[in-house]
């Protein structure tokens, strides 16, 4: 039954969050990992044909029943407090060991494969916070170069780091963001690449930013 109630479980723990926060000033990321608070589990379709022949008729109608409740609910109100849905997005990458999903010539150069569906838990995948990444950094470049919370920033504007998955992740109950060990490798490697790399970063930083647009 998870498979159909998920959705809701989930859905309904965000939105005690955001209540929590709005009506009391209590924010729970404070408090507890919001990993934590995220639901983990192994999702997998349910074919009504095996499951009525290994729970009966009644079982199966029920579960086929409130399924479509839920689903024609969600198409219905269009809304994520209602029921969250566990996506999975398909890219092409250069390196097959950054997807998630793999696809292989079959017969006859026919294209197949299997999905795989693996939920990733974020408190594993990017643990750092802003000054965990900071920290590493320093510990990994020479130590006559300077880098602090501002070069960060620089970085993640220039670079474009919020949104793209492989480097952030964003606990959108809370609005915090968390960050990979390929952030810190990413950095550490620009800047070890071309001494030149911080300088210019804040440069471009400075001229493209809206403030300092306003003021040129």
């Amino acid at each position: 039954m998870e498979t159909i109630y998920v959705g809701l479980f989930q859905a309904g723990v965000l939105n005690y969050l955001e209540k929590l926060k709005e009506w009391f000033g209590v924010n729970m990321a404070d408090r507890i990992s919001p990993a934590m608070l995220s639901l983990i589990f192994d999702i997998g379709k349910i074919n009504p044909i095996i499951l009525r022949k290994s729970h009966g008729k009644e079982i199966a109608e029920f579960f086929l029943k409130k399924a479509d409740e839920i689903e024609s609910n969600m198409a219905t109100l269009s809304d994520k407090r209602y029921c969250i849905s566990v996506e999975y997005k398909l890219a092409l990458v250069k390196n097959p060991k950054d997807a998630d999903i793999t696809l292989s010539s079959g017969p006859q150069g026919k294209l197949s494969g299997t999905i795989i569906e693996v939920p990733k838990d974020p408190s594993l995948t990017h643990p750092f916070r802003r000054i965990d990444c900071i920290n590493q950094v320093k510990e990994r470049i020479e130590k006559e170069i300077t880098f602090n919370s501002h070069d960060f920033q620089v970085i993640t504007h220039k670079e474009k780091i919020k949104g793209n998955s492989r480097f952030h992740y964003c606990y959108k109950a809370f609005g915090n963001n968390s960050y990979s060990p390929e952030l810190v490798d990413f950095i550490v490697n620009k800047i070890n690449a071309n001494p030149k790399y911080l300088f210019d970063a804040r440069a471009w930083y400075k001229q493209n930013t809206p403030k300092n647009k306003k003021n040129t």
